[in-house]
């Protein structure tokens, strides 16, 4: 089985071993040393969140970029589409006038005389579905006014 020391124990026990050196402030220097190592350590942990910021900022403005992309291209053909309508309101109304007049002539041209024809279709087919039904009316309630025969009312 292993025994292990916590670091602590360990650090305290080699600056007592540095401590019996003559001359030479050996703890100082470990203490320095330590320091600096660790000041490495944060130095390389903020290296490294700087490294992943910038990655992020990177990745950030590349999807900007592409999205401003995608806008300009949208707003391009927007301003097309209006430049197209904007050519097509310059015909003044006063050139358009004389083939609407023409159009309106040729589109009106005999709605009455079209009324009048679909007014007498319509009197001729009414007149035709009276006369059938005064002539096929009775014989049609006669057929469905007659009972038919069944066993049980021929014997009562």
């Amino acid at each position: 089985m292993k025994l292990k020391i916590p670091k602590k124990t360990t650090n305290n026990i080699l600056r007592l071993l540095l401590r019996s050196v003559p001359i030479i402030p050996a703890p100082e220097l470990y203490d320095i040393f330590k320091d600096l190592n660790e000041s490495k350590k944060t130095i390389n942990e903020k290296i490294e969140k700087a490294y992943l910021s910038l990655k992020e900022t990177s990745d950030l403005i590349e999807d900007l970029q592409k999205d401003l992309t995608n806008r300009t291209e949208k707003v391009k053909t927007i301003r097309d589409e209006y430049e197209r309508y904007s050519k097509l309101a310059e015909i003044e109304e006063e050139k358009i006038r004389p083939l609407l007049i023409e159009l309106d002539k040729t589109v009106n041209k005999g709605r009455g005389l079209e009324r009048w024809v679909s007014f007498g279709i319509n009197i001729i087919a009414g007149i035709l579905i009276f006369s059938l039904g005064i002539w096929l009316g009775p014989k049609i309630s006669a057929k469905f006014s007659e009972a038919p025969k069944t066993e049980n009312s021929t014997t009562k």
